[in-house]
């Protein structure tokens, strides 16, 4: 049966985290509709943990249930106390878009793609 991601497991883009070992922790990165074309690619690649011996990358349930609209989801679990470094930076192509004038409707105001990052520190208990 699908089910959701957990409330309070979502990791945002610039968080500084402190959690138990054991924890589960969902990064969420999805393309906002933009006017006009894109590139033909996912703004990132997918995250990356600075240390998997202490924030280590775990497999999704299949059935996890998220959305329709162009997104991934990537899970990571606590494993021992430390610190680490979840980042996903964002795609040359995207870079290069972004870095391009584009015409965007007025009243839609237009945010840069930014490179994911934050910081986990995992208790010792």
């Amino acid at each position: 049966m699908p089910r959701a991601i957990p409330s309070g497991g979502e990791i945002v883009n610039g968080a500084n985290l402190a959690i138990r070992r054991g924890q589960v922790l969902y990064v969420v990165l999805d393309e906002p509709a933009e006017p006009g074309p894109v590139p033909n690619s996912f703004p990132w690649p997918t995250p990356i943990s600075s240390n998997p011996r202490v924030l280590k990358r775990v497999p999704l349930c299949k059935y996890l249930d998220v959305s329709t609209a162009p997104l991934t989801v990537t899970a990571f679990r606590a494993i021992r106390a430390g610190t680490a470094t979840v980042a996903a930076p964002l795609s040359r192509a995207w870079q290069t878009w972004q870095a391009e004038p584009h015409q965007v409707v007025p009243s839609t105001p237009q945010e840069p793609f930014q490179s994911f990052r934050a910081s986990v520190t995992v208790a010792g208990n």
